[in-house]
């Protein structure tokens, strides 16, 4: 699978990722697109003083 991550403050990298495989209580679905909330954009550039969970490199994201 594909994965945005936040390589640094100014860059987004698209990396190749194995599909992780679910837990008993989850379940796996197929993500056709996904986007960058503003939010996680901001964060990334460290102007977004609530998002101190972001740590770099990161692949946080509830866009999808």
């Amino acid at each position: 699978m594909k994965a945005a991550v936040a390589a640094d403050e100014n860059e987004i990298e698209i990396e190749e990722r194995e599909v992780p495989e679910p837990r008993e209580d989850e379940v796996l679905i197929k993500v056709k697109a996904s986007s960058v909330c503003h939010s996680d954009k901001y964060a990334v550039e460290g102007l977004n003083p609530k998002a101190e969970f972001l740590r770099i490199p990161a692949t946080k994201s509830r866009e999808s």
